[in-house]
C-alpha cells in the first residue's frame, strides 16, 4: 500500500514548517497564479519498502523534490532507471 496525500500539508502546518524548499526548486511560476486556480503543490506519500512510483514525468509541467525520512535510496547518476527509455533522458542535464 502507497499513501498518497495531497492535502495533508496544507492543513497541517506543522509539519509544513519541518520542510524547506531547496534552492534549486524556489522559482516557483505557479506562484503567479491565484490559489484557487493553482494545481496541488504539496504532497506526503507513505509507503513501506520497496513501494513508490515507476520513473515519471511530473503533472502539469510540474517538477518534484522528494525527502527520505526513513531507510536511503541510492541511483547512481550513470545509471538508467529500469524500464525508462533513453530517448526520455535529456543529456543537456
Amino acid at each position: 500500500m502507497f499513501v498518497f496525500d495531497k492535502k495533508v500539508l496544507t492543513s497541517c502546518t506543522a509539519l509544513r514548517a519541518d520542510y524547506a524548499i531547496p534552492p534549486y526548486f524556489r522559482e516557483d511560476f505557479f506562484s503567479y497564479r491565484i490559489e484557487e486556480d493553482r494545481p496541488h503543490y504539496h504532497w506526503l506519500l507513505v509507503g513501506p519498502d520497496d513501494s513508490g512510483s515507476p520513473f515519471h514525468t511530473d503533472p502539469h509541467g510540474t517538477s518534484a523534490w522528494n525527502a527520505v525520512l526513513s531507510g536511503w535510496r541510492f541511483t547512481p547518476l550513470h545509471a538508467v532507471p529500469l524500464g525508462v527509455k533513453e530517448k526520455w533522458i535529456h543529456s543537456d542535464y
